[in-house]
């Protein structure tokens, strides 16, 4: 049981072969700092 937890765990974790690249940045050029994900601003997130 123990051994099929972290095969699954591992499974989920590693990456999609056919993924998309992402280009991430932090822009603080209006003064405050903004997410930039592919050259496009988002909204901000709070990581916990």
């Amino acid at each position: 049981m123990q051994r099929s937890k972290w095969l699954l765990i591992a499974a989920l974790c590693a990456p999609a072969a056919d993924a998309p690249a992402l280009t991430v940045r932090v822009d603080a050029a209006g003064g405050a700092p903004r997410l930039v994900v592919n050259g496009r601003p988002v909204r901000a997130r709070m990581f916990c």
